[in-house]
């Protein structure tokens, strides 16, 4: 539900409230509200969304109710664009295992750009025998509508531990990770995805589509 007040005609308008949900779920993970301040403002066939939701009452044995936690807090700063694609101009995400924040940008061109980071924390909540935390840094750019996107992300464990004995000895405690890939048309094109480690490296190249849809070729060598 949300309420506050709606300022103009339907060609160009502002509205200025707050939103508030109750129950809200998504993949075991359960809150029992969302609220926050919501600004939109529609104006030359373009919309934006400003909005700060604060999640209430997390709870949850999954994976993502680790990283959201009890109180997760979401700020982001949306545009709609004429041709129907959605710029991030600026977003943060706080939870009790996940800081993340990215900011976009739109070319003379009309094309896209969104950079970010995430850490992830306290992986020993989310399984048995995992610990440290992981550190990403992401870049991804459309040229226009039609153009699929463009996504690179490299990533870094410190200290961390998979849980799985022989697994954390090939990879060691500051594993790293990469991905180059373009999504269009409902599939990923991955050119290329690899984790590298101490003493063992894994590799992966491929197109995972629509569905269940995989076709990934993988490759790995092991040292010791």
């Amino acid at each position: 539900a949300a309420q506050g007040l709606l300022i103009g005609d339907p060609s160009a308008w502002r509205f200025l409230g707050t939103a508030h949900v109750e129950r809200a779920s998504y993949d075991g993970y359960h809150l029992a509200s969302v609220s926050g301040p919501v600004v939109l403002v529609h104006r030359a066939k373009e919309l934006t969304a400003q909005a700060t939701l604060t999640g209430a009452g997390g709870s949850g044995s999954t994976w993502l109710a680790s990283l959201g936690g009890p109180a997760p807090r979401l700020t982001v700063d949306l545009l709609r664009l004429q041709d129907g694609r959605l710029l991030i101009r600026k977003a943060n995400l706080k939870g009790q295992g996940l800081v993340a924040d990215g900011s976009g940008s739109r070319g003379i061109l009309g094309g896209l750009s969104f950079n970010g980071t995430a850490t992830v924390s306290g992986l020993e909540r989310a399984r048995p025998g995992t610990a440290g935390s992981l550190v990403f840094h992401w870049s991804a750019s459309q040229g226009a509508a039609a153009n699929p996107w463009l996504v690179s992300a490299e990533g870094r464990g410190e200290k961390f531990r998979s849980g799985m004995a022989e697994l954390d000895r090939l990879l060691a405690e500051g594993a790293k990770f990469r991905l180059r890939a373009t999504f269009g048309a409902g599939a990923i094109e991955v050119a290329d995805a690899g984790v590298d480690g101490s003493a063992a490296a894994i590799q992966a190249k491929g197109v995972i589509g629509r569905g269940q849809s995989i076709a990934l070729k993988t490759s790995w060598h092991a040292d010791g």
